[in-house]
């Protein structure tokens, strides 16, 4: 019983005592200064404290501490102070980081709003402005940084300028921190920053746009980070990316894109979206994407828009969200609300078509409705797939000729033309096939597979080319090197036309067969009749 009583004591007293450590807290807040002016980026913590606070942009903290607290400490770059508060009365404890007292300023909150344009008398601004950037240039960020800060808190709307130095100056200092902790404090900044920028200058699609940019650099670089904190990241760098789309629309950067689809993508692998989720990103994306690039008149725009498509192809298909099944459950019902949206429809089939579904019943549905509501080139290439799957040749070579001449884009020409002369090849009709390739060559001379094709059908052609054995063999002359040839304009073929060039090589004629002829290695041969190509006589032992 005694013991019973004593154990119960011992609990008791336990719990008096922890209750006593839960509330025996203070909440301390105040305001820490640098030159005169709020400061961002100074650490706070507190004796017997384990906890921290980074000061925001206005330079205010809270920070809970122990009711035996002896001193404050603020921390700034590599330098570190202390303030007493043993004894002292109140929570709030405002600190002078450089010993300078708050200034008083006429204007309301000591902020001016006014331009770089409107402060050519005022030699406060002149002479931080200055000296922060010289220091900036010097690459001397530390000494840079108060100058800095006094311009960024009291001439907010100055310049731009200020922003994306401050993002710069920010940057480079916690690259030089070796605490993770301290790195994501700047980290916190560089984004603070970002969002004054939009609050004074606006342009918050496009700012948010840099802001994803940024973020996504330096979390993926310059943090470490647990599988959970990097969902995290990827969270908030999605909701950022959905935010500048919405804003900017076919305004974005293509670089906007870039980033948010392949974060999409994560987010999907991490089981956080659905398939459908993925799908309609890549749709519109894809849609906005495209309308960019119809405006593109540069090379760089036009290589910029190229690239940044097959970017975000790339990542769709290899997403595992792209299969056929997802596909045409989405748009299955999407083409029956929309049957007379020509644009929804074309849409619909470029989807089924970049991932292999050309196939389904919904393509040939879609393809269909397509040409009886829009005849289009387009329109009419859609129909010729769909008579090629039904087996139905003569009707697939009208259609395609259909879209090769109503086309206006040389690039679509191209592909057309050479899909023609595919199917002619598998006609077996070689000389036609051929004629047809070039006629995709002269479009498109870098076409690798065109290239390939002519080869392919050369080879093929051996047999029936004449009588003479010999003259059989010298065609696959011609037929390596155009295989050599589609390797140089594709190098993502090589592996396939290497294989091509081994094998049709071992079909060379020998040696002693062409010295019969008076044909030496390296002197020039004309393959005659409809081939009619001058090659390089190359033989075997």
């Amino acid at each position: 019983m005694k013991n019973s009583i004593l154990r119960s004591a011992t609990l008791l007293v336990a719990f008096l005592l922890v209750c006593g450590a839960t509330f025996a807290q203070r909440v301390i807040k105040g305001t820490v200064y640098l030159n005169g002016e709020p400061a961002s980026g100074v650490t706070v913590g507190a004796h017997k404290s384990s906890d921290s606070y980074f000061t925001s942009f206005d330079g205010k903290y809270e920070i809970k501490v122990h009711a035996k607290t002896k001193y404050i400490k603020f921390s700034f770059l590599d330098e570190t102070k202390k303030l007493s508060i043993e004894g002292k009365d109140g929570d709030t404890f405002d600190f002078p980081f450089d010993g300078v007292e708050p200034k008083v300023s006429s204007s309301a909150g000591g902020v001016s709003d006014k331009s770089h344009d409107q402060l050519v008398d005022d030699s406060e601004y002149l002479q931080n402005a200055s000296l922060y950037d010289q220091f900036r240039r010097q690459k001397d960020y530390k000494s840079a940084l108060p100058h800095w800060r006094f311009v960024y808190t009291k001439y907010p709307k100055s310049s731009k300028n200020i922003y994306l130095h401050g993002v710069k100056i920010y940057e480079k200092l916690l690259d030089k921190a070796s605490s993770q902790k301290v790195k994501r404090q700047y980290l916190d900044t560089i984004m603070s920053v970002y969002d004054q920028r939009i609050k004074n200058f606006g342009d918050e699609g496009y700012v948010i746009g840099k802001k994803l940019y940024d973020f996504g650099r330096i979390v993926a670089k310059k943090l470490e980070k647990s599988e959970e904190e990097s969902l995290a990241f990827l969270k908030k760098a999605y909701e950022m990316g959905e935010k500048s789309i919405e804003l900017q629309g076919a305004k974005s950067e293509l670089a906007v894109f870039v980033i948010h689809f392949p974060n999409i993508v994560r987010l999907y692998n991490a089981g956080e979206f659905e398939k459908d989720k993925v799908l309609e990103a890549y749709d519109k994306l894809m849609g906005l994407v495209e309308v960019i690039g119809a405006k593109a008149k540069t090379d760089d725009e036009k290589k910029g828009y190229a690239e940044a498509k097959s970017r975000i192809d790339d990542y769709f298909q290899k997403s595992g969200a792209a299969d056929c099944e997802a596909l045409i459950r989405i748009y299955t019902p999407k083409f029956a609300e929309h049957a007379d949206d020509a644009e929804a429809i074309k849409k619909m089939l470029r989807m089924l078509d970049r991932q292999g579904c050309d196939d389904s019943e919904l393509y040939m549905k879609g393809s269909e409705q397509l040409y009886k509501i829009a005849p289009s080139a387009e329109a009419a290439y859609n129909m010729a797939k769909m008579f090629i799957r039904e087996n139905d040749n003569a009707k697939a070579v009208e259609y395609f000729n259909k879209a090769i001449a109503e086309e206006k884009d040389n690039n679509l020409k191209a592909k057309y033309t050479f899909e023609l002369a595919v199917l002619s090849y598998k006609n077996k009709d070689l000389k036609g096939a051929r004629n047809i390739a070039k006629k995709s060559l002269a479009l498109n001379p870098k076409n690798g597979e065109a290239l390939k094709l002519i080869g392919l059908i050369y080879a093929t052609s051996s047999s029936k080319f004449s009588t003479d054995a010999f003259e059989k063999q010298t065609v696959f002359w011609v037929a390596v090197d155009y295989f050599n040839r589609a390797k140089k304009a594709d190098p993502s073929i090589a592996a396939d036309c290497n294989r091509l060039i081994k094998t049709y090589k071992g079909y060379f004629p020998k040696k002693e067969e062409a010295f019969m002829r008076t044909l030496t290695d390296g002197s020039k041969y004309k393959v005659e009749g409809w081939i009619n190509e001058t090659t390089t006589v190359r033989t075997i032992k």
